[in-house]
């Protein structure tokens, strides 16, 4: 690991540790086994305040779960749907962001319902859908 990311990783450990949070928080190494931290998971949350395209949102969707996203200049606003399969929040409106985190900690047919509908929206990314819209335009 160099030592930037390690730095990084002691200032939230050390974070994490002021706010006494140790019970709620667990920094998690990386994994080439994203599939089972995702199947383990009932939201995406999303903190990136510019994005390009969100590959991992469209991922998460894969499984069910609903996303939390900044609404960046780009990317996130394409694939959420909001308040269908996820929420997007105004760029650096963190009190917003716990909000809708809390309002699906306190409502789990909310979040059934955004999970159901997250995983329908990757359908409208799947490859032979995107040909057959491409293949339309060109009609």
């Amino acid at each position: 690991m160099d030592s930037r990311r390690r730095g990084r990783e002691k200032n939230l450990e050390k974070l994490i540790d002021e706010l006494d949070l140790k019970n709620s928080v667990v920094l998690k190494p990386a994994t080439k086994n994203i599939e089972s931290i995702y199947r383990k998971a009932s939201l995406f949350l999303f903190t990136s305040r510019m994005e390009g395209f969100g590959m991992v949102l469209l991922e998460a969707m894969s499984f069910g779960i609903p996303c939390i996203s900044f609404d960046c200049p780009s990317g996130p606003r394409d694939i959420i749907k909001n308040n269908k399969n996820g929420f997007l929040i105004k760029n650096g409106d963190m009190k917003e962001f716990v909000s809708k985190v809390n309002y699906f900690i306190n409502n789990v047919e909310a979040l059934q319902s955004f999970g159901k509908n997250a995983y329908d929206t990757v359908i409208e990314w799947d490859n032979l859908e995107i040909y057959r819209k491409w293949k339309s335009v060109f009609k």
